[in-house]
């Protein structure tokens, strides 16, 4: 395992293009590629992720979101894709919640927005789940990385009046509305009352790996 690994320090010289270059060539040469991003670099790395969708034959066999502890940055939130040349699996909890009615989708959705702190965030977030047992949280460009700070504070904190688990991670991109065909990355997550967050062996192989670099 050698995982791509992106912090925030780097935004500013490895760009979503840079970041696909080097995911094409590890899918050449390997039949499963992790890329982490760090902190302020998780919509650098899923813009990186998605540019390289567009170009090249892979899947995405899980994206996880996780506190990182690393001794130079400290503790961080992360996002971990795991890229595969297997076919597609298409999680049933995604078709179910696509099918759906606008109406339906909008209840349990908390939309982050730029400006957005993250204490208003994670109330918004307790008061839906004391309402609904599953909730959605979108965003997109940097608050992105509220969203994930956010959400992971619920799930760690046991502040929550019931346990609350990740349960499905979307991340993807849309068109900017100021410049229409332009696109920017983007996240849903799904969380889930009295589900415990479930990471991979591998999951926890990379975390233990990207902690000792």
């Amino acid at each position: 395992m050698n995982p791509i690994v992106v912090t925030g320090s780097e935004i500013e010289t490895v760009g979503p293009r840079d970041l696909s270059e080097r995911i094409v060539q590890g899918l050449m040469t390997s039949e499963i590629v992790d890329v982490v991003g760090l902190g302020s670099a998780i919509p650098c790395v899923i813009g990186g992720v998605n540019l390289s969708r567009n170009i090249a034959k892979f899947s995405l066999k899980s994206v996880v979101l996780d506190n990182i502890q690393i001794p130079i940055y400290g503790k961080q939130e992360a996002i971990f894709f795991e890229l595969s040349h297997e076919p597609d699996v298409i999680s049933p909890f995604l078709t179910e919640f696509e099918a759906k009615t606008e109406e339906e989708k909008f209840q349990i959705t908390v939309s982050v927005s730029k400006g957005d702190q993250i204490p208003t965030v994670t109330n918004q977030l307790l008061y839906k789940l004391s309402k609904y047992p599953i909730v959605r949280v979108i965003a997109s460009g940097f608050t992105i990385v509220t969203a994930v700070r956010a959400t992971l504070q619920v799930v760690n904190s046991g502040i929550s009046i019931e346990p609350v688990g990740i349960i499905a991670v979307s991340a993807t991109s849309i068109n900017r509305r100021d410049f229409p065909g332009k696109k920017v990355p983007a996240i849903n997550i799904f969380l889930e009352n009295g589900h415990k967050t479930i990471y991979s062996q591998r999951h926890t192989e990379i975390l233990t790996l990207v902690t000792q670099r």
